[in-house]
């Protein structure tokens, strides 16, 4: 039984990286000593009924004085500014989990140059992009300073990655592919309803933040009933930006074909997508796209857009991609249109069960370990 710490700031915005940490807990708390490193002590009641793990014999570490700190400025900063110092935060994390003794750390929060030896799940890269702004390089540079930024060390860890695209963005960073291990979809209750059972309605699932395009969505199934079709949007997630948010509700309100339906309990849902037929995806370059993945096992016809990891749940589908607002008018309303195509696109979704499913993913994860910790 090894002593392993995991490094997630903070469990609480319930997205993908989460579902990530909370599997990760369950599958090493029965076998090694874990203590997780996180800025928000979680609720782990509401994260197990949320994401249906059951992780409890977990020591948690908030970083001392510091952890208090950063938690309270980030929240500040977020609510005043529409800023949250992620990576600034993390770095400074990186440094006080540094001295502590641990036989080995998984991130679940990207990479870090670690001290000790390290297993870290990538979604995206923390560092080596380069972006456009000054005030960000500047930001990076500092972050990079207080991280102690190494590429040697992070190519000595063991690097997992979240999708192919997100394995091949690290190895051009650093020269090393990570393997890829999908995320951990639950497809507990997804009933395959028959298709003609389902309502001709689309379901997206995400944070109401400009990130997500969900006045994208909106506009995209509207202009779908000017074509004749008679569709509807449910939108399931909590709101993560106020302002964003306001002109979402200002566009949905009065329509009785938009529903706005907010957080809402697990088997809610599920039950919302079974009884649907589409999905719409608004996120550009994103990672993998966990919702995507859950539309898929819900056996919608889930509808992306033509950049990062999300194409290969819907296997690169050009009936399933789209570029912009028009494209993807034109093409939902070929399919829309199309029931042999519809039961078509039906047959090429994946196996979510055996390509993403929960227990494939920590099992894959407690192999990972102890490989790591024999080497």
């Amino acid at each position: 039984m090894a002593n392993i710490a995991v490094f997630h700031p903070d469990l609480s915005s319930r997205g993908g990286g989460e579902a990530v940490c909370m599997n990760v807990l369950d599958a090493l708390e029965n076998e090694h000593t874990v203590t997780l490193y996180t800025l928000v002590r979680p609720d782990f009641e509401s994260l197990n009924d949320y994401y249906r793990t059951s992780v409890s014999d977990v020591a948690i570490d908030h970083f001392g004085t510091t952890g208090r700190l950063l938690a309270k400025t980030g929240s500040v900063a977020a609510e005043y500014a529409d800023v949250t110092f992620g990576r600034l935060q993390s770095s400074i994390l990186n440094r006080y989990l540094d001295r502590r003794n641990h036989d080995l750390v998984v991130s679940t929060y990207n990479e870090f140059s670690f001290e000790s030896p390290a297993i870290q799940y990538i979604h995206f890269p923390n560092f080596g992009v380069t972006r456009n702004s000054l005030l960000y390089q500047v930001y990076d540079r500092i972050c990079d300073a207080i991280d102690g930024f190494n590429k040697m060390k992070i190519r000595e860890s063991a690097l997992l990655a979240n999708s192919e695209w997100t394995a091949e963005v690290v190895e051009g960073i650093y020269g090393v592919r990570p393997d890829v291990v999908y995320p951990p979809i639950d497809t507990e209750g997804f009933d395959r309803l028959p298709w003609n059972d389902r309502e001709s309605g689309f379901i997206s699932i995400g944070r109401v933040e400009p990130s997500k395009h969900v006045l994208r969505n909106i506009e995209i199934v509207l202009r779908l009933r000017q074509r004749g079709h008679d569709v509807h949007l449910h939108h399931v997630g909590p709101v993560s930006h106020d302002r964003y948010a306001q002109k979402v509700r200002a566009v949905a309100d009065g329509r009785d074909h938009i529903h706005l339906e907010g957080m809402v309990p697990r088997q809610e849902l599920v039950d919302l997508i079974c009884s649907h037929q589409y999905g719409l995806h608004g996120k550009e370059q994103e990672h993998f796209g966990m919702a995507v993945a859950e539309l898929a096992a819900g056996r919608t016809l889930p509808f992306v857009h033509d950049s990062g990891g999300q194409r290969e749940i819907v296997d690169n589908q050009p009936e399933l991609l789209y570029d912009d607002t028009e494209a993807a008018v034109d093409t939902l309303d070929r399919v829309l249109v199309d029931t042999d195509l519809q039961e078509h696109l039906q047959t090429v979704l994946p196996d979510v069960e055996a390509r993403y499913g929960r227990d494939r993913f920590r099992e894959t994860i407690r192999t990972a370990v102890n490989r790591r910790l024999e080497s």
